[in-house]
Order: structure tokens, then C-alpha cells, then sequence
């Protein structure tokens, strides 16, 4: 039996504009992603697929519904809740990879356990262990700046490994990279979602990306349906 570890009921949000009129971007949405599994979000540019993803991740707060994770509602959590429940269940991977230029390959992956906690020292097989997953670990000890785009990616894809997560939520993660690198991407997903059975929910543009999905899910108008 497949285990439901995402869903979401009537979820909707909208911002306010210049003219003091609401923009709905999502409309009483209604959807659940199954462990385990890889699901693409599709939809024109300005759908809602990033507000989804960060509504998903609790980075953002809906103006109605609610958002179960593993059949609790993390709507109800205080900041100090949602942040211990972002930082040890999910990992977020976005379209620029936001490494922090000072620090090495090694270091970036380690934030979030240092996050954490843990100490740089205590981190260190386990960063190892990631940049071998993503076949970096010959570059451990260059920073950002020293790595190709592809590199720099693959190194964000570790880093939101770190802590083990349940689900990462994907923004676009090839959006700036070229065809031969986007595959190399779209390889690592299919790797690590069949070696550690992580759930991937992903915003793409990218119709190779869709060959790799269990799922589709497109957001137009607001609204969600399956592909």
C-alpha cells in the first residue's frame, strides 16, 4: 500500500497588489504526493509553482487550507516548530544554487547539519559521503566560484541531502544549466530517489525532466489536475 507523506486540502494564496487588490495565485488546491516517489510540477511561468513548493516546505504560510505531513497538519507549528520540521524533513534544492561564495564545497554541505548543531569535525563523513553520491569529492575543497555550473548544482543537491530528509522540493533545478549537465541532474535524481527512497517534488520547465516522473501535476489557473 503506498504511503500518502505530503497532502494538501482546499490550499490557497494569494498576495496583495499595488492597487489593493488580491492576486489568487493558488485556489483551494487539493493534492498528496506519495512517499517515495518523483512528481513534476509543470505550468506557465507565474502559476504558482514556487508558491506551491514553498508552501509545501514551510517557508510560506497559506491564507486557507492546511498542509499534512505524514497526517499532521505543520500549519499548527509554531516558528521553532516549523523550522526543527524544515531543517530534519525537508530539502530544498532551487534554480540558483545559493552556495555561500566564502565557504568550500565541503563547508556548503555542512551548513545544515552545523544548523543543527553538529559540529564541522562531526559532519565530515557524512559530506564526504554525499560528494561521493554526487561524484564531487575531488572538489571538496574548492569554493563555489572554482566550480562549473553543473558542479555548483550537483554540490546544492548534497547540501540539501544533508540531514537526511524525507522529501526535497526541486525549483527549477536545471533551469540555468545546459543539456548535457541537465542530464546529469535528472541521472542523480533517479539515483538517489532509488537508493534512499527520498521524495522528490520538482517545479520544471524542462520536458526531458518529465521522462523521470511518477507523477505530473500541472498548475494552471489557479487550480491543480494531474497530467
Amino acid at each position: 500500500m503506498h504511503e500518502v507523506i505530503l497532502r494538501v486540502e482546499n490550499l490557497s494564496k494569494s498576495f496583495a497588489t499595488t492597487t489593493g487588490i488580491d492576486l489568487k495565485i493558488l485556489k483551494s488546491i487539493s493534492t498528496e504526493f506519495v512517499k517515495g516517489k518523483i512528481t513534476m510540477i509543470v505550468g506557465a511561468s507565474g502559476a504558482g509553482k514556487s508558491t506551491f513548493l514553498h508552501l509545501l516546505g514551510g517557508l510560506d504560510r497559506p491564507n486557507d487550507g492546511k498542509i499534512f505531513f505524514k497526517g499532521e497538519n505543520i500549519l499548527d507549528y509554531s516558528e521553532s516548530q516549523m523550522t526543527f520540521f524544515r531543517n530534519n524533513n525537508i530539502g530544498f534544492v532551487f534554480q540558483f544554487h545559493h552556495l555561500l561564495p566564502e565557504f568550500t564545497a565541503a563547508e556548503n554541505i555542512a551548513i545544515p547539519q552545523m544548523i543543527n548543531g553538529i559540529s564541522l569535525k562531526n559532519t565530515s563523513q557524512r559530506v564526504m559521503n554525499l560528494l561521493e553520491e554526487v561524484g564531487l569529492k575531488d572538489r571538496k575543497n574548492h569554493k563555489p566560484a572554482e566550480l562549473s555550473g553543473g558542479e555548483q548544482q550537483r554540490i546544492a543537491v548534497a547540501r540539501a541531502l544533508a540531514n537526511n530528509p524525507q522529501v526535497i522540493l526541486a525549483d527549477e533545478p536545471t533551469g540555468n544549466l545546459d543539456s548535457v549537465n541537465s542530464q546529469i541532474i535528472s541521472n542523480l535524481i533517479v539515483q538517489l530517489n532509488q537508493k534512499y527512497g527520498t521524495t522528490f517534488i520538482i517545479a520544471t520547465h524542462n520536458k526531458e525532466l518529465l521522462n523521470i516522473a511518477d507523477q505530473v501535476l500541472e498548475i494552471k489557473d489557479g487550480m491543480i489536475n494531474s497530467k
